[in-house]
């Protein structure tokens, strides 16, 4: 008697595949209202608008112009050097208060309290209010 190749993982991708099946509405629809806007955001954009007359096709000449903008490439390194140093001292920061409060024997639970008081006070808040 000839046995069959047993594969458990092939069984469970199968039935995991039935997820994506009650899922695929709920993306389509958050699809939809994500992509439509962008697009239609887009192709305003390839329009010079002026009140009281046509729009005149541009093309990408308006992203050209911002492109070659002293100011704007001012700006966009400055908001970069600023994204780069928050970015870095937040997960500097972030590492070491996660290491002293896993070396931490005094005051663990307190300092962890303190850390979670505002991520509960939101929600509590909002039921209040919508009560």
């Amino acid at each position: 008697m000839s046995r069959g190749i047993h594969a458990p993982f092939l069984e469970e991708t199968m039935r995991n595949r039935y997820y994506l099946y009650f899922t695929l509405p709920a993306m389509l629809l958050m699809s939809a209202v994500l992509f439509y806007p962008l697009g239609f955001a887009v192709y305003n954009s390839l329009f010079a608008y002026s009140l009281g007359s046509t729009p005149e096709y541009v093309g990408f000449q308006q992203y050209i112009d911002v492109l070659l903008e002293p100011a704007f490439l001012s700006a966009l390194g400055r908001s970069g050097v600023f994204t780069g140093v928050v970015v870095c001292a937040q997960v500097l920061l972030g590492l070491i208060a996660a290491l002293a409060m896993d070396h931490a024997t005094i005051g663990k639970k307190a300092f962890s309290v303190a850390i979670f008081i505002p991520v509960m006070i939101t929600p509590s808040a909002a039921g209040l209010i919508f009560r």
